[in-house]
């Protein structure tokens, strides 16, 4: 009913794919439930349970297929203090903002991103010698690729954004991406051509600020990136 090891993993051993289709936190104390490929005279039907602990040890790889994105996409991101306060911006170019009021070293503010179609999402924060951080995904237990059923999450969860010091220009990035990223990269471009290059590679030009929220929609395809920089006047507390 479960596969079991004849021995211990061994790279002189050849390879072999199996394909997931379930899994179960509670079966022989958590396991993936895979179909192979040597038909329904293997296993249950050609069905077997793979423990979580196994896996671990004995699987080099993995892969998932991901849908190509479609040919529209729109998105908006809520920004507001913790106290519910709302964050006014003004537009200074495409997708590029700022904030009409400066904010105190120590403020934290909820972000809240929503898109219609699964894509890849990224996060940088920018100080004001465009030096970055990372700030989604924050580690690699997340993946920047956003399915059907995360296209609303905040930004950071449980936390808020907080202003730490020095106080300066700050700059909130946000990238969406028809395909992966190399982000490292990607905030390296940034930093050398700064808005300029926000302004060349932005694929849409259909943005505004609605209510609470920067707004944005338009073609979308594979090739294409989106990215929203919000630049923040943080001031001492």
């Amino acid at each position: 009913d479960f596969w079991q090891a004849r021995s211990d993993p061994d790279r002189e051993y050849g390879g072999h794919a199996v394909t997931v289709v379930g899994y179960n936190d509670s079966k022989f104390g958590g396991a993936f439930e895979i179909v192979n490929s040597w038909g329904k005279n293997w296993a249950t039907e050609g069905f077997t349970w793979l423990r979580y602990d196994d896996m671990e040890k004995f699987a080099l790889y993995g892969f998932e297929l991901l849908p190509g994105p479609g040919n529209e996409i729109s998105g908006s991101i809520f920004l507001a203090t913790d106290k519910g306060a709302s964050m006014q911006v003004t537009a200074k170019g495409s997708g590029i903002y700022m904030f009409n009021n400066p904010y105190p070293t120590g403020t934290k503010f909820n972000a809240e991103i929503e898109l219609s179609e699964p894509n890849y999402f990224y996060c940088l924060a920018f100080d004001e010698n465009f030096d970055f951080v990372q700030l989604f995904p924050s580690d690699k237990s997340l993946h920047p690729w956003l399915s059907a059923e995360f296209l609303k999450f905040p930004l950071r969860s449980p936390d808020q954004i907080e202003l730490f010091d020095p106080p300066g220009k700050n700059y909130l990035c946000l990238i969406v991406s028809g395909s992966a990223l190399d982000i490292q990269k990607q905030g390296g471009l940034i930093r050398s051509g700064k808005m300029n290059y926000i302004r060349d590679i932005n694929s849409i030009s259909a943005y505004n600020w609605s209510g609470n929220q920067l707004v944005f929609s338009g073609p979308f395809h594979k090739d294409s990136i989106i990215i929203l920089m919000v630049e923040l006047d943080q001031i001492a507390k």
